[in-house]
């Protein structure tokens, strides 16, 4: 008897958390920000690996703002 932690939906006996439809959007949110910060930031190497996923992860959380806006 779980539900998905974000949207609630009945999975059933399964093991996750999260319903594939949710993580099939959390996945392409990732993509689409980490393709940014990248671009922003430049490639992705040791010394910019840090920044890169700060950025990644300010720009994940006003992606989601902005969903909740809507």
């Amino acid at each position: 008897m779980a539900r998905c932690i974000r949207c609630g939906v009945y999975m059933g006996r399964m093991g996750r958390r999260i319903c594939g439809e949710c993580m099939q959007e959390w996945k392409q949110r990732r993509t689409d920000t980490f393709a940014q910060a990248v671009e922003e930031l430049g490639p992705l190497t040791a010394k910019t690996h840090k920044v890169i996923l700060k950025r990644v992860k300010h720009l994940e959380r006003a992606a989601k703002k902005e969903k909740s806006n809507e």
